[in-house]
């Protein structure tokens, strides 16, 4: 029996709490997704975290249940899409025109926020990568890898930046 069906769990009232991308924020692989936990829908990545006063916990749940619960049909799928462009820019960073191979073999670009970021390779064919004046600790396996560390460091970053403001 789903939630949405249970006597005494609430329909409406609740409060968005968060909304995740479970393969960014939660690093699960293609396809490891979750099922709504209030109407039971399969396959949902970007799961909405609510709240109700008289319920016990959190729900995870899909965008539409999200909507219906909090009434809010507006931020919702607002912040779902905003991760999903998240994703869109994440899997396409590796392929931008805008990396330059330097001569002594490394990867480098200058970002269109000011960044000069990079990746260079050890002598033990691993990857590394730089940020700024910050260089990483971190040893990747390959060079997309090493792409993909950068970028979810400048969108922490950036996040972080937005939620001060």
């Amino acid at each position: 029996m789903f939630l949405c069906n249970k006597p005494g769990v609430p329909h409406k009232g609740w409060s968005l709490q968060n909304v995740i991308d479970l393969r960014f924020d939660e690093g699960q692989e293609y396809g490891d997704y979750e099922n709504c936990q209030f109407c039971g829908q399969e396959q949902i990545r970007y799961v909405h975290i609510v709240r109700h006063a008289s319920y016990p916990g959190i729900l995870r749940v899909g965008c539409i249940c999200a909507e219906h619960m909090t009434e809010d049909y507006v931020n919702p799928r607002r912040i779902e899409g905003e991760l999903r462009s998240r994703a869109t820019r994440r899997s396409r960073w590796p392929n931008l025109q805008a990396w330059r191979e330097s001569r002594k073999g490394n990867w480098y670009m200058n970002t269109k926020d000011g960044h000069n970021v990079g990746v260079f390779r050890t002598s033990g064919g691993q990857y590394m990568v730089w940020i700024d004046s910050r260089r990483g600790k971190i040893k990747h396996s390959s060079l997309r890898e090493a792409k993909i560390a950068i970028f979810d460091v400048l969108e922490r970053e950036r996040q972080e930046a937005k939620q001060e403001t």
